[in-house]
């Protein structure tokens, strides 16, 4: 039955995307829709297991490596205070906001942490593909909102490790800082330093596609290493790919890695979104969602567009990057779910959780679209 249902996702999903081009929508939410129609939502022919799941985590990787070899490296260092303010402002405003929210409605303290942390993850696996659709990831916003996700997920990370500490789960935030650091400094002396030279001998092999081979893999122990230390796999994909970007081979890994996320595996996540929601049992109290939801997208917004503005960028632009820092996903879902299972919050804030991260996935594509024009390919 595996296969079968990989056969219906690509088809399904290619079929879903074109219908979304030519309704001027993003094609990515028309493979969303299509996860919503196959799972649980809807007719139920389908649920992610563990295959399609690990599957679809292969497409987000690959997708962020894809991103790290399309990065402007000339202009991410221009950018890096931008991309600092950006991270710091997304962060700021919906900590803030979710821990109020969590007070107003009678939750515990750590419950109220908690949810601001929920509400400070960034995912921008969504944002990548609509600005890879409209040929921007190399423009100013899309520089500044992928070095803005990197800081972003290194907060977010401490932010957790201090809040569990606080709640009682046996942590040490020294350790977490220094494994943090650590990967850091390690991933970018390896890739400063080793990555050109052994990509060099790489290309002397005259081997078919030996270099997108061996680019993929180096994206894989990058992403790997990164969920060791507590770091979004993504994160490490991206850098793998952005240091891949300083050798000469940039362009033949990129070209065949696109080709390779087109086909399978990103169709394959973006479904995937769609088959992990079950939006027919959530057990949700509809104010506090609501309010949740309203807060995840305006606070981010506008804390990272303030970022945005405060480092003199223009409305439009700082815009552009509220809006691709707003969608939330695995990282969410995972504070969510740890929290869960240490018994900090119970399911109507974990089903808020999910509902958001739907939510979100689905309204800044859209947004994102409009802002650039309605001008996106059928990428995916």
């Amino acid at each position: 039955m595996l296969l079968l249902h990989l056969a219906i996702i690509i088809i399904l999903a290619k079929v879903f995307a074109f219908l979304s081009t030519r309704i001027r929508v993003p094609p990515i939410i028309g493979m969303i829709v299509t996860g919503l129609i196959l799972g649980p939502t809807l007719i139920g022919f389908m649920e992610s297991d563990e295959v399609i799941h690990a599957l679809a985590i292969i497409g987000v990787n690959i997708l962020l490596f894809i991103a790290g070899l399309e990065t402007d490296l000339s202009l991410l260092r221009k950018q890096k205070v931008t991309s600092m303010f950006v991270a710091v402002g997304g962060v700021t405003l919906p900590f803030i906001g979710g821990f109020i929210l969590s007070m107003v409605s009678h939750l515990s303290l750590i419950q109220g942490l908690i949810v601001g942390t929920i509400l400070t993850a960034t995912s921008v696996s969504i944002t990548v593909a609509v600005l890879h659709g409209v040929d921007k990831l190399r423009s100013v916003e899309g520089t500044v909102i992928l070095g803005a996700a990197v800081l972003d997920d290194i907060i977010g990370v401490l932010l957790l490790t201090f809040i569990f500490a606080v709640a009682g789960v046996q942590t040490s935030i020294v350790v977490t800082i220094i494994k943090l650091f650590a990967y850091l400094i390690v991933a970018s002396l390896v890739g400063y330093f080793l990555f050109p030279p052994l990509m060099y001998r790489v290309e002397r092999l005259r081997l078919p596609h030996v270099e997108v081979a061996i680019g993929l893999s180096l994206a894989f122990i990058y992403a790997w290493s990164a969920q060791l230390v507590g770091i979004a796999s993504i994160t490490g994909a991206y850098l793998a790919g952005l240091f891949l970007a300083r050798t000469r081979l940039q362009r033949k890994i990129a070209t065949g890695m696109e080709i390779f996320s087109e086909v399978m595996f990103g169709p394959i996540f973006f479904v995937n979104v769609g088959l992990e929601a079950n939006l027919r049992h959530l057990v949700v109290n509809p104010t506090f969602v609501l309010l949740f939801v309203l807060l995840a997208i305006l606070l981010k917004m506008f804390g990272a567009m303030g970022g945005a503005k405060l480092a003199k960028l223009d409305t439009r632009t700082s815009l552009k990057i509220g809006v691709g820092m707003t969608p939330r996903g695995e990282v969410a879902l995972i504070v969510g779910t740890l929290a869960l299972s240490y018994g900090y919050i119970g399911l109507p804030i974990f089903n808020a959780t999910v509902v958001m991260v739907l939510v979100t996935s689905v309204l800044a594509p859209l947004l994102l679209y409009r802002l650039y024009g309605g001008t996106a390919s059928a990428s995916y």
